[in-house]
């Protein structure tokens, strides 16, 4: 982006929870509309949390199964995309929907 566009450019706050914007009073031309789409994404993991569990008989041999006592671990890694689209408004007045989301 130029500085020049930087310089004119025109911000507005997400209006609904489906991401829906609106800008007032564009002068036609020819604009690039752009969002950051933040998220995040956990995964959860089983680590070992205490030693193996199991039935031995008298001579020391295991009997039968046995099992391994885990809990479950979380990570969280945050991701953030940049996302846009040309749109080009026609004249005063115009209402132009465009969709961004990939």
């Amino acid at each position: 982006m130029t500085k020049e566009a930087a310089m004119a450019r025109i911000e507005t706050k997400t209006i609904d929870d489906k991401g829906n914007f609106v800008f007032d009073n564009v002068k036609p031309g020819k604009y690039y509309i752009v969002s950051w789409v933040t998220w995040e994404k956990v995964r959860g993991y089983q680590v070992q949390s205490g030693p193996v569990v199991a039935n031995y008989n008298m001579l020391g041999q295991q009997m039968g199964g046995g099992y391994v006592p885990t809990e479950t671990h979380y990570d969280a890694t945050a991701f953030e995309r940049e996302i846009g689209e040309f749109i080009e408004v026609t004249g005063n007045g115009q209402v132009t929907t465009v969709t961004i989301a990939r």
